[in-house]
């Protein structure tokens, strides 16, 4: 019997934590891929709210598996974890309305469109989920690591990790951490369990190291076509535009996310043509969730037309066809939609907020008609609004990640400290925003919380940037407020008929206001943003790109107008745009900025992997004996000074291994004078060896001649 196995026969004998250099690795390397892990579910739990409960949970099930390793068997370890995720999932089920339990047992398939890459941030209750379902991974991959069981460890580990990274919920640098964790605990568990020498270790840190190179400089992201799911139209190619087109691939991918893309380019190509009884922002799509790089859109899309609105008779009812002048994934309509028909009415999903969204990527030359009810409202009827929000509009719509800045609060509280109304903090909200920030699409891309970036230590952006803020400085007042994104109305062309281009791809703010609905706020720059649209529109007509104008002949190109504030156009459960009044506030101070974010400072992930490649790099140089080469290099050319004799001693020393290396060593017997003579060494070195006898053997230790020795030697050095 092997004394790995007779270990594992007794667990009783052998203490929970050895200390032991390679065990010690193998505990450490378990950690950082538990660590790996977390890092993803803490990110997410901030979003949502305090993460404190989740620091509690792990805490304590870390302590429990630390005690309990030492009495329960693998198997029983195995059958309380898998408890742990039962009762867990149960409570998770107790606590949501029974509406949403029944529907999250019923549609297990959504576990697969959370593989497929949907967020764990489209779950309902995801704090409660996060709760319900983190203790037992910790509990047996802690566990697994003190029983010396590491593959199964690494197995826990590893699942976990690739869950996240499948829904995208892990970045690069943390599922990094997680692989080479994983790793890690393979090669240091596996010679902790073969009771290998500590130099073995060093292999495994090399092999971290070359791993971590590769990775930073291979690409490994297949570029091809990449699949979606959705739990209404199963496994499918992602849609993807034929051109480069960063603004509208980051606001109407496939996913549920909208992301900040930092600088962008503009596309002249047209997108669509829209007959319309009246000239309208058209609106795609609507985001509820801030994660502070982006959002998220926590709303499924179904072929169930019932939950469009309802057409208000005493309301204006508008009609729209839109006829796709290119393959896209999009269907916009004018806010409030309330019936959709054509050619493209079965291809029509609509999401829980009321929006449209296709099945399946129109292709050019669909159409579609939709009927959308519009209602005009006074500034009046919306400063009277109040705030009597519906709890789940609250819940919803006033959410910030927990680690958002307190400085974002109190600039918006210094800005707003005079409005007595939502719809006055909104105004003033808006127009400080397109008054004290410039316009344009070459801009970094903040590394931390997009609001607090752009506010504090930018000057300039473009729609993204600006609709986040806005939406981000309301909800911290309390003012319920999302972002929504989609196309302004385009080039007018007749009485009745705009083009819609790529560059009309834009993001917006809506309001909620009690009794009135979702209002629109458009806190970007007109004038700019229509100057960069037109530069692009003559450029690329200048060079001739394609699909820059409908094909219609009677179509003459024009000079766009600037595009007035949208009218109000309130309705219930749905959308107005207000005509800003002039609100008394106190102003807050101008951004003082550069424009710029400035150099990125490495998160502590990056931090990590690069200490690990810098182990292996220095793990790998000693092997090779390539530091042992780089010391003699710099021994031999270097002499810090210390006293005349051991100056004199070393110089010595430094001369004797570059004859060695020229000539051959010094044989046993030689004396350093016949060793010099026998090689024919120059003046020079005699008189080195002379000064070295004399204080060696005569004791002249004078400090004259160590200069001189060390003088000598250096010349010698330098000519070779």
């Amino acid at each position: 019997m092997s004394h790995a196995t007779a270990r594992e026969q007794e667990p009783r004998s052998w203490p929970v934590i050895d200390l032991s250099p390679l065990r010690l690795g193998a505990l450490v390397s378990a950690l950082l891929v538990m660590g790996s892990f977390l890092t993803a579910v803490y990110y997410v739990v901030d979003i949502v709210g305090d993460p404190n409960d989740l620091i509690y949970v792990v805490a304590g099930t870390l302590v429990a598996a630390t005690l309990l390793s030492r009495v329960l068997s693998v198997r029983s370890a195995t059958l309380l974890a898998t408890g742990l995720l039962a009762v867990g999932i149960a409570w998770y089920l107790s606590v949501l309305p029974a509406e949403e339990a029944l529907a999250f047992v019923a549609h297990v398939e959504y576990i697969i469109a959370l593989l497929a890459g949907h967020s764990v941030l489209e779950i309902v209750n995801l704090r409660a989920w996060v709760l319900a379902v983190t203790p037992g991974p910790v509990f047996l991959l802690w566990y697994l690591a003190l029983r010396r069981r590491y593959a199964a460890a690494a197995t826990i580990g590893g699942l976990a990790v690739g869950f996240f990274v499948l829904t995208g919920d892990a970045t690069f640098p943390v599922a990094m951490v997680g692989t080479v964790g994983t790793l890690s605990l393979l090669g240091f568990g596996a010679l902790d369990r073969a009771d290998a020498d500590l130099a073995a270790g060093e292999v495994v840190t090399i092999v971290l190291a070359m791993v971590i190179v590769v990775s930073l400089s291979v690409s490994v992201v297949p570029q091809g076509a990449a699949m979606t799911y959705s739990p209404q139209t199963g496994l499918s190619e992602a849609f993807s535009y034929d051109e480069e087109n960063a603004l509208e691939t980051s606001l109407f991918s496939a996913d549920q996310r909208l992301s900040i893309a930092g600088s962008i380019e503009l596309s002249a190509s047209v997108r669509w043509t829209v007959q319309s009884e009246r000239k309208q922002y058209w609106r795609v799509a609507a985001y509820d969730l801030y994660t502070g790089d982006g959002w998220v859109r926590r709303a499924e899309a179904r072929q169930d037309q019932s939950r469009l609105g309802s057409p208000q008779s005493s309301q204006r009812q508008i009609r729209q066809r839109f006829v796709a002048e290119s393959r896209i994934n999009t269907m916009p309509a004018a806010w409030r939609p309330t019936a959709v028909g054509g050619d493209a009415e079965s291809n029509a999903l609509v999401t829980d907020f009321g929006g449209l969204q296709p099945e399946r990527p129109l292709e050019a030359g669909d159409s579609y008609t939709v009927q959308s009810t519009v209602v005009d409202a006074t500034p009046r009827q919306l400063q009277r609004a109040g705030t009597d929000y519906p709890d789940q509009i609250v819940d919803r719509y006033t959410q910030l990640p927990d680690s958002t800045s307190e400085r974002v609060t109190r600039r918006t509280e210094t800005l707003t400290s005079r409005a007595e109304t939502p719809y006055e903090t909104a105004v003033v909200v808006e127009n400080w925003l397109k008054s004290e920030y410039n316009y344009s699409l070459d801009v970094p891309r903040p590394s931390d919380n997009v609001a607090d970036t752009f506010l504090f230590e930018m000057d300039r952006g473009y729609c993204t940037y600006f609709a986040t803020t806005m939406a981000v400085m309301l909800r911290s007042q309390g003012v319920p407020a999302r972002v929504v994104v989609g196309y302004t109305p385009g080039e007018q062309v007749g009485e009745n008929e705009w083009v819609v281009r790529g560059y009309n791809s834009h993001a917006w703010v809506e309001v909620y206001f009690p009794e009135v609905g979702w209002v629109q706020f458009d806190p970007t720059p007109p004038g700019p943003r229509q100057e960069a649209e037109q530069e692009q529109l003559e450029g690329a007509r200048e060079s001739g790109e394609p699909n820059i104008d409908p094909s219609d002949p009677s179509y003459t190109p024009s000079t766009p107008t600037p595009t007035p504030t949208p009218t109000p156009t309130p309705e219930p459960n749905g959308t107005a745009t207000p005509t800003p009044t002039p609100a008394t506030a106190t102003p807050a101070p101008p951004p003082t900025n550069d424009g710029g974010s400035g150099p990125q400072i490495p998160s502590r992930e990056e931090l990590l992997l690069g200490l690990i490649a810098g182990l292996g790099l220095v793990a790998t140089a000693r092997r090779s004996g390539a530091t042992g080469r780089l010391y003699r290099a710099i021994w031999v050319r270097w002499q810090p000074r210390v006293d005349p004799e051991t100056d004199v001693s070393r110089a010595y020393d430094r001369l004797e291994h570059l004859l060695e290396r020229e000539h051959r060593p010094r044989r046993a017997g030689e004396t350093r004078r016949q060793y010099l003579q026998s090689v024919g060494a120059d003046e020079r070195a005699r008189e080195v060896g002379s000064i070295y006898e004399r204080t060696r053997y005569g004791g002249e230790v004078d400090e004259r001649a160590a200069d001189r020795a060390v003088e000598l030697v250096d010349s010698i050095v330098a000519d070779r």
